[in-house]
């Protein structure tokens, strides 16, 4: 059943009924089946290993978080974190968009894609590590799983902490506003997003056919449609969320008016960003590394943040692309800090309107790659040529 079927939203009106009327002590449960259901409806080949995943990484947890020596902790931390993450690439690798084997077997991604396969794997992750160090409490089976599946979040975010996960009856005014919220996310995606798709990506499919005046607004105004079909999923998502009493955290924060494209992506689907800030960037190069480390742990994340939709030449460009823009932004402002009249000039309240296009340019130029294939952007930037 698809996320945004009129269907979808009458069993979640009767599912949060039910859970209003149902004793505080059965609504875990009760949510949880409900989440069980949608993601067999999603994937209902994967749901097995879903739910092996999640029962197998609950009782490492517990291991994780028991008396035993430092260094047996440490090996079966190492040991579970490589079994999430392997089962993750080995997938990527069979994903539309990636390499390996859909190259010689195109129709097994088709049929059997493991929906939502990235946001458990990361949930998982984040588990393990903060059992591991003593931040996650030792909550029951059902509470796990009911976080682990819960079904707003579990295509595609945001993602939701373990620490974050408490179920609370909502009241009438919460209700009303979880409904505006899922409102708003529909039209958002449903009434702009998808008819902006539908009007400008053939332009950037096939830009011989189009003026260079239309490639243009195309390049801009999928720019802005890729910000109204996300931000308005999870606009749905945090909505449904409240429905359930459930706080889930905000993804976005007004990224297309951010001055530099460093601003721009902590700004877009936030939690992804810290997650990738946290379980990435601080264990890999520390919270006081050199100059040298910290640039380049910046370029990393922000080229893992690109490549994790799938692996494909067209997000390593696009990784790439980001990751070397958010490095020339922090040397650029180490250059601030050594010219004082540089600083000036850059930080000057009338020049903000210059970098906040300077950096919606960044993005829509990158979003080429996100829609084709490099030769597809390399056809579309040479149309744009005199």
């Amino acid at each position: 059943m698809s996320f945004l079927s009129p269907g979808f939203f009458a069993l979640v009106a009767a599912a949060a009924a039910l859970c209003q009327v149902a004793p505080a002590r059965g609504r875990p449960g009760l949510l949880l089946a409900l989440s069980l259901g949608f993601c067999l409806s999603q994937a209902p080949i994967f749901g097995a290993l879903y739910l092996a995943m999640g029962l197998g990484s609950y009782a490492l947890g517990r291991t994780l978080a028991s008396e035993r020596p430092l260094p047996q902790r440490r090996a079966l931390l190492i040991a579970g974190l490589a079994a999430v993450v392997g089962d993750l690439v080995l997938w990527k690798l069979a994903l539309p968009g990636g390499s390996g084997p859909r190259e010689t077997a195109p129709g097994l991604a088709r049929l059997a894609v493991p929906v939502g396969l990235s946001y458990l794997s990361f949930r998982l992750i984040h588990y393990l590590v903060e059992r591991y160090r003593g931040r996650a409490g030792d909550r029951g089976l059902v509470d796990f799983l009911g976080w682990l599946f819960f079904f707003p979040v579990l295509l595609a975010g945001p993602l939701l902490r373990f620490e974050q996960w408490e179920l609370r009856r909502p009241g009438l005014a919460e209700i009303n506003r979880a409904l505006l919220r899922v409102g708003v996310g529909l039209i958002k995606k449903a009434a702009f997003a998808d008819s902006l798709g539908a009007w400008l990506q053939p332009a950037l499919a096939d830009p011989g056919g189009y003026s260079p005046g239309v490639v243009l607004l195309a390049i801009y105004g999928v720019a802005l449609q890729l910000y109204l079909d996300f931000s308005g999923y999870s606009d749905i998502a945090i909505g449904l969320g409240r429905l359930f009493g459930v706080s889930v955290p905000e993804n976005f924060d007004w990224p297309l008016l951010k001055p530099n494209i460093a601003e721009f992506w902590r700004s877009w689907h936030i939690t992804l960003y810290t997650w990738i800030r946290d379980y990435v960037f601080f264990p890999l190069f520390g919270f006081r590394a050199a100059p040298w480390k910290l640039y380049l742990g910046a370029g990393l994340s922000i080229f893992l943040f690109q490549l994790w939709h799938a692996f494909s030449w067209s997000f390593v460009l696009l990784g790439l692309f980001h990751g070397l823009g958010v490095i020339g932004w922090h040397l650029l402002q180490r250059a601030k800090r050594r010219w004082r009249r540089l600083r000036g000039l850059i930080d000057h309240r009338g020049l903000r309107p210059a970098w906040i296009a300077l950096t919606v340019s960044w993005y829509a130029a990158g979003n080429v790659l996100f829609m084709t294939t490099p030769r597809g952007a390399l056809a579309v930037f040479s149309r744009l040529a005199p």
